[in-house]
């Protein structure tokens, strides 16, 4: 069976706090890479209320489950959290306001450590 959308491409955007997003999309994996875990601390804070970032994220948890399409979250190349139509939130992505996001807290642990 064809999936409904491939997506192919690569861009680099700049968020209102100057924080620089690398997006690659190859298929159906769509990468969004930063190089800290402070940029992706600081634009997860740019929609403060808990209640619409959710919001937010479970809509794009259904676009991306009708596309068949998974958004890895990279920081120092790797991946720290993936958003797809059957991610699961994690304990931290719950404390952290971010569910649905799949937070990998052994990801994110290196990623903050560099390694």
């Amino acid at each position: 069976m064809q999936r409904p959308l491939d997506v192919v491409g690569e861009l680099s955007l700049l968020s209102g706090s100057g924080v620089e997003l690398s997006v690659r999309a190859d298929g159906r994996i769509i990468e969004l890479g930063i190089k800290t875990v402070a940029q992706g601390y600081a634009l997860a804070s740019q929609i403060s209320d808990h209640r619409q970032r959710t919001q937010i994220l479970e809509q794009a948890q259904d676009v991306l489950k009708m596309a068949d399409l998974i958004i890895h979250f990279r920081v120092a190349k790797r991946t720290v959290a993936l958003l797809s139509g059957n991610s699961r939130p994690t304990v931290l992505s719950r404390l952290s306001g971010v569910a649905p996001v799949e937070i990998r807290p052994l990801a994110l642990l290196l990623a903050m450590l560099r390694l």
